[in-house]
This record gives structure tokens, sequence and C-alpha cells, in this order.
């Protein structure tokens, strides 16, 4: 009996082990495929849909129905992109939750030789051997709403942080298929260039230029129509205009963007007092100096408006630099290649923005007139100063020398609003279209404006090269094509800003949303602290060579010309002298350093300690306790 009484016990467990195990799996199966709401505890809200996402689904008018190919019964398809087609999974629920009935999910697997396989052919998604003579695996996404059809042909783990603006873009194009048309009027190749249809006599056909990536993105949302940058007239049916790098514009064409402004429309305007991408520098090899300067301006414009700008002058920055070498290959202390942390968090071109690299940069100021606000989007920090452009020729120890702190941010974009002025008070200028004919001394009232018809807004940028694919994009091949992946936040401000001026501002609060990424605030304010002892000393430093030096000329133009070989004992004790300065100051400069890293390494030493010691001796500390306290209650 006592044996029957222990096979029924171990039975029971044994179906009572089962039971919970089919619960379980029947528990998740109906979870998985229930859309409910979840919470989100992480402190940047990383897997919670963004506002713009929200607004966008919540104000359908349309149905939309989203189609997500994926070989996921392939058995060639590697784990880690199994993981990002559920992630893909996961966030198009959120959608079809937050659209209230209006967007429909279907999860589709293209088999070889399928319907679903010939589906995904038919819209565009092409499948990759992931594996020599392996069937094809797909990963892409379709929306459809009506006869509308938008999509994103494959999809990549690396793309991971813009997958939920790209999906819900994705929607927006589907319900929305007229575009905005936007104008590009620049000097420098943004468009792209084509090849000639004949080459020179003797030359070889020059290659065609593709288009700034940013531009050619600009494509997929908006019409975009080239300006010419000897345009005197702009299309009335352009709604914004992108200038870039407009240098020695004539005035017929500043009066056409003059009058283009007055009637309505809005400008996005990116100038710079020192552009890599001009000719100017590029014919001279990338070298810094030679007759024409690589800077643009509109100040005509600016004047008008009451801003100041100085197209000779450039930022540095302290407080936002990314390493670069001296002409000894020294790492130097002031460079300006600045990373622009002071972003204007509660603006929507500039919101949830980390980090963008504008090389070279400009900054604006003045007080704007009656009519017009401006708003600062961008700022340096105090810890900064201006350049002259030309001082850049000598290398970094120049810009140390004229390089001080004038304890003020400083404006690295702005934006106006409000109704503007004309910049030609007097009429239209010589060789515009209002100045052509018998009727050029009495132009028509309807032609010539004043003042803004109506609220109208700009947006200014000090920097042109910011838009470079090399400062803002990595390129990489995914499954044998090329892609790219930002480098930083410069692709959104560009596109934030446009939408802000032509396009969808909902758009604009998924674009924005920043990487998780949680500088070290401690480290680099030590950093920050020696750099100034440290710049300080080289201020020093140079002053007592200078002096040195001067000493040195003088005292060789006393002497006696047939002499002029011969060092005095004047000149070897004050080369004496200078030589122990200099070796003082070079001790000093170099105990700061030591100093710096010391600080830094303790820093990341106590770090280190409460991650690897301190947290997993809480948790064990934790257990015993628990422990304790079980067994006191079984007692």
């Amino acid at each position: 009996m006592s044996a029957l009484h222990k096979i029924g016990k171990l039975a029971g467990g044994l179906a009572g082990l089962v039971a919970m195990l089919v619960i379980l799996v029947a528990v998740n199966v109906i979870v998985k495929n229930l859309r409910v709401t979840r919470f989100d505890l992480t402190e940047e809200n990383l897997y919670t849909l963004s506002d713009g996402t929200r607004t966008i689904l919540e104000n359908l008018e349309k149905d939309v129905s989203i189609e997500f190919y994926f070989s996921r019964s392939s058995a060639e398809v590697p784990t880690w992109l199994k993981s990002f087609a559920n992630q893909i999974e996961d966030l198009l629920g959120e959608f079809e939750i937050a659209s209230a009935g209006h967007l429909d999910v279907k999860l589709l697997d293209p088999k070889p030789d399928s319907d679903e396989e010939d589906w995904a052919r038919e819209a565009g998604i092409s499948g990759t051997q992931l594996q020599f003579m392996g069937p094809a695996v797909y990963i892409g996404v379709v929306a459809r709403s009506g006869d509308q059809i938008a999509v994103l042909p494959a999809l990549h783990p690396d793309t991971a942080p813009e997958l939920e603006y790209n999906l819900i873009r994705l929607v927006h194009r589907a319900t929305h298929p007229e575009k905005p048309v936007i104008g590009v009027l620049s000097s420098l190749p943004v468009l792209g260039v084509q090849s000639p249809p004949f080459a020179m006599p003797g030359q070889p056909q020059p290659p065609p230029q593709p288009a700034w990536l940013l531009f050619k993105e600009l494509e997929s949302d908006y019409d975009v129509r080239p300006v010419a940058a000897t345009a005197s007239e702009i299309d009335q049916g352009i709604e914004a205009l992108i200038v870039v790098h407009p240098k020695d514009l004539s005035e017929p064409t500043t009066f056409a963007i003059d009058q283009f402004l007055l009637r309505g429309g809005k400008l996005l305007v990116f100038l710079d007092p020192l552009s890599v991408a001009d000719p100017a520098l590029q014919a001279a090899g990338g070298q810094f100096g030679g007759g024409a300067q690589p800077s643009s301006d509109l100040n005509r414009l600016l004047t008008a408006w009451g801003i100041t700008y100085n197209p000779s002058e450039v930022l540095a920055d302290l407080s936002a630099t990314t390493p670069t070498r001296d002409r000894g290959n020294d790492p130097t202390n002031l460079r300006l290649f600045g990373k622009a942390g002071h972003m204007h968090s509660n603006d929507l071109v500039t919101a949830n923005l980390e980090m963008l690299h504008l090389p070279f940069a400009g900054t604006f100021g003045g007080d704007p007139i009656e009519s017009l606000t401006m708003t600062p989007l961008l700022s340096s920090s105090p810890n900064s100063d201006m350049i002259n452009s030309t001082a850049i020729r000598f290398g970094p120890d120049a810009l140390k020398r004229e390089f001080t702190s004038g304890m003020t941010a400083l404006p690295l974009a702005v934006r106006l609003f409000g109704r503007f002025k004309t910049a030609f008070p007097d009429g239209a200028p010589d060789g515009s279209d209002d100045a052509n004919g018998e009727d050029a001394a009495e132009p028509k009232p309807a032609n010539l404006l004043t003042e803004s018809l109506r609220d109208s807004a700009v947006i200014l940028v000090g920097d042109v090269d910011m838009l470079l694919d090399e400062v803002c994009i990595e390129r990489f091949e995914v499954f044998g094509s090329s892609a790219y992946r930002p480098r930083n936040d410069n692709m959104n401000f560009f596109a934030n800003a446009v939408e802000q001026l032509a396009g969808s501002t909902d758009l604009i609060g998924v674009r924005t949303r920043g990487q998780s990424v949680r500088p070290f605030e401690v480290v680099d304010r030590l950093e920050l602290e020696a750099q100034e002892r440290w710049l300080q000393e080289e201020q020093v430093l140079q002053a007592a060579l200078n002096e040195a030096r001067q000493r040195l000329s003088e005292l060789q133009t006393q002497k006696d010309p047939s002499q002029r070989s011969i060092i005095s004992p004047e000149q070897q004790a004050a080369i004496k002298r200078f030589r122990k300065e200099e070796l003082d100051t070079a001790k000093k400069l170099k105990d700061v350093r030591k100093e710096l890293r010391k600080e830094i390494d303790q820093l990341g030493a106590r770090i280190k300690a409460l991650n690897i010691i301190l947290m997993p001796a809480l948790v064990g500390l934790s257990g015993i306790a628990f422990g304790l306290y079980r067994r006191s209650r079984i007692r």
C-alpha cells in the first residue's frame, strides 16, 4: 500500500507538472497574440511610441494595410535576424493598437515558389541569398492605402534606431501621396551633376557626380526642384527654398529670394565662413589659403532683418570638440571640429537630438527688426571664441594664440519668424525681371513687395559641411547592397528643419528620438578643466617664446654686420634663459596632463569597483538576508 501510495503521489506530481507546462504554453500563445498596452520603465522611453507616431496613427483618415514579409520558416535565417524581425512585429503590433482599427498588420512568410513570394517580388521586395545556392531570404514591409503603395524593400538590424521613423513614414507616404514642392539653390553640386553628352577633344569624359545623400533622401517625401544660382525669379509653386552656400549671388538672384520670402515662402539657409566643400578650397588641394575665400553669406538680406553674421570668422569651442593633431603630430587642445551639444530641447527642430558635427561653423547675432522674433536652435558653450578664418592656414598653434573665451554662448543656428521687410526698399536692382523692359522705372506693385504678405519663417545655419556625406553618414554593405548609418544627428536636424518649413510636423516627433547615450559628465568636466589650465600654460609659454625671440632679434641688429654669425654673451645668456623657461613650462604641461589622467583613471576605477564588486555584493547580501528571514519564519 505504501508503494502504491508513493507511485500515485509521483504520478500526481508529474501530472501537475505537465499541466503547468501546458498552461504556460497556452498563456504564452494567448498573450503573444493579444494586442495590449505595455509598460515602458526605461528612463528614455525606448519602447514607447513617440507622440508624433501616435498622432499620425490616431488621425488616420484612410485604412492602411501593412504587410510584413519575413522568411521566418527558412533554416538559413540567422538568430540575430529573427530577433530583429520579432522587434519589427512587436512595433507593428503597437501601431495597430494606436490606430484604433484603421491599420491592419499581416505577417507573411514568402516561402520558395509560394504566392507570398510572388506578392513580395511584385511589391518590390527582393530576396537575398545568405548562403551559396541557398533560398532567398526576405525581410521588408509594404504599406497599402487604396491605390497607393509604399515599400521598405530591405531592413537590417543596423538601422534599428531609425525603425520607428521608417515604419511611420511608410504609413504617411501611403496615406499622403501628394508631395510638398521644395526648391534647392546652391553653388555646390548638392543635387548631383550629370556627365556632359560629349567630352572635350583629347579629354576623357568626366563621370557624373551623385547627389548628396541628404538631398537625395528629400525626393522620397518632397517634389525637389533645382533653382539656378543665377535665377532672377523663384517658381510660384515652390513652398520652401533651401539655399546652400550662397556664394557671390547676383543682385537679381538676391532680390528673387527676397520677394519669394515676402510673398509667403519659407527659407532654410546654410551659410559657411569656411567650407571644405567649396570649389576654391578643392582647387587648392584642400589647403587653406590662396586668393578666393571658401565662404558664403547673404548679408544684404540678413542686414535687412537685423541679423549679423561675419563670413570671415570661425567658431572655436573648447567644450565641444573632436580629436585632431597639430603639425608635430601631438594632440592639440583647441579644435574646430565642434560637436554641438547645446541644443534647445523645447523646439521641434532640435528636440531629443544628442550630437551634431559642424566643421568650421559661423555664428549669428544682432537684434531682429521689430516684426520678427529670433529663436536660437543651436548654440556653442560659453567656453568659445570666434577665430579669424585666415588663422587656420597657420595651424592649431595660431588658433591657440588667438583663442580667448568670451564666456558667452554664440548661436550657430536660429529661426526667424514673423513679418519680414524687403532688403530692396529702392526697388528692383538692375538686371532683375522687374527691372527689364520699358516699365522698369515704375514696377508694378504686385511684382514688388516691401513687406511680408503673411507671417513666414527663415532658419539660418552657420555651416554647410554638416550636410556632406563624409560628415554625417557611414556607408556599409547589407546583403551585398550599399547602405548607410548616421554618424551623428546631422541628418535628423536637416530633415526636421525641412519638415517644419514644408512638411508634417508630426514626423518630427518621431525622427528626433535620440539614441540612449549617457555621457560621463564628471569625466568631461575634469578633462575640460585640465584643458583650460593647459591652454593658459601654453599661452604663457608662447608669450615667453615670442619675447625671447624678439630680444634675440634686437641683440642681433645691434651687432656689427661683420659679426652677425657670432653669438654674443648676451645672446648666449638669453638663449640659456629661454631654454630654461621652455623646459620649465613643458614640465608644467606634462604635470597637468598627468594630473588629468590620474583624476580620470581614479574615477574610472571607482566606477568599475561599484559595478564589479559593490552591486554583486548587494545582491548577495540581499539573498542572504532573505534566506535568514525565511528561516526565522519557518522556525
